[in-house]
């Protein structure tokens, strides 16, 4: 059964603006989703919806077998049993780690703050600092105790609000598997919002991808990079070469050539081709030929951008073999992961 459910949530600022358009979704339990789109896509405002913060304008919201928002239903945000990080942290500066930790823990006994103290304080490996002030603290240590004081009340759910933004690129490599490492070993399902794609990629279960309010998009990391269902979300994981096709009877034709997809007959579409799924091929002519245009050196691989009849195309190919601009090439394909975004039928 799943410990959040959405049905139909609409959220409007304004008579035009539509932040969060009919969004369907669930959340399982033990499951880290990461909501994920351009700024303004809708993702912190559905967050904010899911912790109470904000009341939406249609639909209902169901979490943990409890209706929390509806038309004849808003459970506060105090009462959900829901914790929350915030971007930057909020931290209290004047009080120490364990303080900081125990702060949401004021119903329980002095033992119990105690207690629960020492086990977040191990979970997230800061055992020994407990009296450390934030301003003493790196900005991983930072984000760490604030996961320990949102964690310590027990909640269903965590909801991480862009929790890697004011980290540098190289500690924000290790602070993201450290955190990923303390909610999996916490077992807490969790929210992650971000507009990084290596966040969402490297840390999350599923994925849901945003654009102007509605959600396009939900699945694994795997299917969402391999098998996108429109160009927005192809595009928003990295550099694509999204190629015109003609469905015929007995598969698809391109400018780079024809391949053979099951009904596929009156359909038009974008046949979508990662830079790394274009082989180059110097020993032999294949169907598709095509001249560099320029070759750029980008350390593990090299990047070739060539035109192949009317397309242009990106390709990454491997740093043992060398190429130069004008050069005539030959292309294959792995059959095997050809992918086709169709957009009518």
């Amino acid at each position: 059964m799943s410990l959040l459910e959405l049905k139909q949530v609409t959220k409007k600022y304004s008579t035009d603006a539509v932040a969060v358009n009919n969004v369907d979704l669930t959340v399982q339990p033990g499951e880290l989703l990461a909501l994920t789109g351009e700024s303004g896509c809708g993702k912190t405002t559905l967050l904010r919806l899911i912790a109470g913060l904000e009341r939406p304008d249609h639909g209902e919201i169901n979490l943990d077998n409890h209706t929390v928002a509806s038309k004849q239903v808003f459970v506060p945000p105090q009462q959900r049993p829901v914790g929350l990080v915030f971007q930057d942290y909020a931290l209290f500066p004047h009080m120490n780690v364990a303080q900081n930790i125990k702060f949401g823990l004021k119903s329980w006994s002095s033992a119990e703050r105690k207690e629960r103290v020492t086990e977040m304080l191990h979970l997230v490996n800061l055992s020994g600092l407990e009296k450390r002030y934030p301003h003493q603290l790196s900005g991983g240590q930072q984000q760490r105790v604030a996961i320990a004081r949102a964690l310590a009340p027990k909640p269903r759910l965590l909801l991480l609000d862009e929790p890697f933004s004011n980290l540098d690129t190289l500690l924000k490599d290790q602070v993201r598997e450290d955190i990923s490492t303390i909610l999996r070993r916490a077992g807490t399902t969790a929210i992650l919002v971000t507009h990084d794609v290596q966040d969402a990629m490297s840390m999350a279960d599923r994925i849901a991808v945003f654009k102007e309010g509605r959600l396009l998009q939900i699945d694994r990391p795997r299917i969402l990079y391999q098998q996108p269902l429109d160009t927005y979300v192809a595009s928003f994981f990295g550099r694509v070469n999204l190629i015109p096709v003609v469905g015929t009877a007995s598969g698809v034709t391109s400018e780079i050539g024809q391949f053979f997809l099951e009904n596929a007959d009156g359909k038009t579409g974008f046949l979508c081709l990662r830079p790394q799924q274009i082989k180059v091929n110097l020993s032999r002519e294949t169907a598709a030929s095509a001249e560099v245009i320029s070759v750029k050196y980008l350390g593990d691989y090299q990047q070739l951008e060539i035109r192949s009849g009317n397309c242009r195309l990106c390709c990454h190919q491997p740093l043992s073999v060398s190429f130069h601009s004008g050069q005539t090439i030959h292309l294959d394909f792995d059959l095997e992961q050809v992918h086709v975004i169709w957009v009518d039928s």
